[in-house]
C-alpha cells in the first residue's frame, strides 16, 4: 500500500527555554515521533538525543509526552522548554545548543527593522564557521545566495548589515556547521528560518516515512 507523509509544519511553538543540563555544552536535535494535536485525544510525542562539540552522541534517545497539554515539559536536568497550543506533526524537527554552563540558549534574531535585502525572491543561507555563544565569544557567520556571498564576526549582540538587510542578533549559541536561512519576497523583505523552528529535513522525512510503512 502506498505512504502518504503529512509534510505540514507544527503549529505548537516552543518557547520559554529555561534550566541547565548541569553543565554541558551539547547539540540536542528533538523530533515529533507521534504526531498530535496539544492537549488532544492523542498525546504526542517528542523524542530527543544529544550530541557533543565533535558531534558524538552522549545521551539519548528519549522521550517527552505531551501529556498534559500546553505549558512547561522537562528535557533532563532542570532543562524545560513551554510548548503552546496547536499541533505537532511527526516527522518535524528542530535543534538547541547549550552554552558551556549546560543553559539552553537558541539562536534569536530580529528582522524588524531589517529593511530591504539586495536580492529578491532569494535564499541567504548561513553556516557557522566559528562557534560560540553571542555576547561572551566570538561567532563566524558566512552567508550566501545565488549572486554573493559574505562573512560576518558577532562581535556583541546588535546590528549587522548582510546584503542590504540589517540583521540583529540578539542571542544564541552557535557551533560550527550550524546552518539558517533567510529567504527575501519580491520586495526584498526577508524571513528568518532557524534550526529551533520545526522544519523537515531529508534524515527526518527518511525516517517518518519508514515508520509509516512499517
Amino acid at each position: 500500500s502506498s505512504v502518504t507523509v503529512d509534510m505540514g509544519i507544527s503549529t505548537a511553538g516552543v518557547s520559554n527555554w529555561a534550566g541547565d543540563n548541569g553543565g554541558n555544552a551539547y547539540t540536542y536535535t528533538f523530533t515529533v515521533t507521534t504526531g498530535g494535536t496539544v492537549g488532544g485525544s492523542v498525546d504526542p510525542v517528542i523524542t530527543w538525543s544529544k550530541v557533543d562539540s565533535a558531534g558524538n552522541p552522549v545521551g539519548g534517545p528519549a522521550t517527552i509526552t505531551i501529556d498534559s497539554g500546553a505549558g512547561t515539559y522537562t528535557v533532563e536536568g532542570t532543562m524545560t522548554f513551554d510548548i503552546g497550543a496547536g499541533t505537532l506533526v511527526a516527522g518535524n524537527t528542530f535543534t538547541i545548543n547549550t552554552n558551556a554552563d549546560g543553559d539552553p540558549v537558541p539562536l534569536e534574531l530580529d528582522l524588524t527593522s531589517s529593511g530591504a535585502a539586495n536580492s529578491i525572491s532569494d535564499t541567504y543561507t548561513f553556516t557557522v564557521t566559528a562557534g560560540g555563544t553571542i555576547d561572551t565569544g566570538t561567532p563566524v557567520i558566512a552567508w550566501s545566495n545565488s549572486l554573493s556571498s559574505g562573512t560576518i564576526t558577532i562581535t556583541a549582540s546588535g546590528d549587522y548589515t548582510v546584503d542590504g538587510m540589517t540583521v540583529n542578533f540578539a542571542s544564541g549559541t552557535l557551533v560550527v556547521d550550524d546552518t539558517f536561512t533567510i529567504t527575501t519576497d519580491t520586495s526584498g523583505s526577508p524571513t528568518a528560518n532557524l534550526s529551533s523552528d520545526w522544519h523537515w529535513t531529508l534524515e527526518s522525512f527518511k525516517d517518518e516515512f519508514n515508520n509509516q510503512a512499517k
